[in-house]
């Protein structure tokens, strides 16, 4: 099963240099839980701006996806895939969490089974947005209130791709 996990603002913001625009505990709390001993993916910047938190994850396994053959991030716990056709084969035995950034997103939108999104309230400054998305392509299923900020909103896809791997 692939998931996709993120948190935007009301623009679709999802961050600013490597980083989150906004400062919502319940949200990285929420994050944390969800993701705990899963498999997740995450481009290679996106990594990179996690190095210094992210033995604190707990997550089973990273996978980076780059288009640089050569990356090696010299740790175990990473699997490096170049193609996303490579992942999605991946995924057809293990639940997989899409972790960003924006181009990953992106890429995987067509093919995943459930997004999980926080809605932040607000509009903040940035450079990284969440792929715009048909609202008709997802039925929600459940919602649940974080905080007056933050509300986060378990999406099933109606019309996954189905393509063979």
């Amino acid at each position: 099963m692939l998931k996709i996990i993120a948190a935007h603002d009301s623009a679709f913001l999802i961050g600013n240099k490597n980083k989150l625009p906004w400062k919502v505990e319940e949200d990285i709390e929420h994050f944390r839980n969800e993701i705990k001993g899963k498999i997740i993916v995450l481009g290679r910047i996106t990594y990179e701006s996690l190095l210094q938190i992210k033995d604190n994850l707990d997550v089973s396994k990273i996978i980076v996806l780059t288009s640089n053959l050569n990356y090696d991030p010299k740790d175990d716990k990473v699997i490096v895939f170049h193609k996303v056709f490579d992942i999605l084969r991946y995924s057809q035995d293990n639940e997989i969490y899409i972790c960003g950034g924006s181009k990953i997103y992106e890429e995987f939108l067509p093919y995943v089974d459930q997004m999980i999104i926080t809605e932040i309230k607000g509009r903040y400054e940035g450079d990284s947005y969440f792929p715009l998305y048909n609202k008709n392509d997802f039925k929600l299923i459940k919602e649940k209130k974080l905080s007056d900020q933050a509300t986060v909103k378990y999406l099933n896809h109606l019309k996954k791709e189905s393509k063979q791997y």
